[in-house]
């Protein structure tokens, strides 16, 4: 009887062990517009002066995808540079783990997913 309790408390700790703190919330871009988009840059809505995450690099080819990087501002707003000018990102589409508003700047990610915002336009 004490092997089968001690088998179901190890057990039980093993299961436990197994839902720690891995989930993440990861942000990608995906560039459907026609400009020639560098340096994307994710503000989070509480704090729109300073960068919540960065994706360095080239994204101006039509159908350019980022990486994805964690984010722990789930509401925000991207911007990026647009030939050396920082311009808005307004979103057309999102994954299904992203709401916005269709055209709008805004989005909200939800936790513990994957989420891609496709930018389909850009504006001073």
């Amino acid at each position: 009887m004490k092997k089968i309790v001690f088998i179901i408390t190890l057990s039980l700790s093993f299961a436990f062990i197994g839902c720690g703190d891995d989930d993440k919330t990861n942000l990608r871009w995906v560039n459907r517009s026609n400009d020639n988009i560098n340096d994307i840059v994710w503000y989070g809505s509480n704090d729109l002066n300073n960068p919540h995450q960065i994706w360095d690099g080239n994204w101006g080819v039509l159908g350019a995808t980022t990486d994805y990087k964690e984010i722990k501002q789930l509401n925000g707003e991207g911007e990026a540079l647009v030939g050396g000018t920082e311009v808005e990102l307004y979103l057309n589409s999102a994954s299904s783990n992203a709401t916005f508003t269709p055209g709008g700047k805004t989005a909200s990610i939800k936790e513990n997913t994957d989420a891609t915002l496709v930018i389909q336009s850009t504006s001073l």
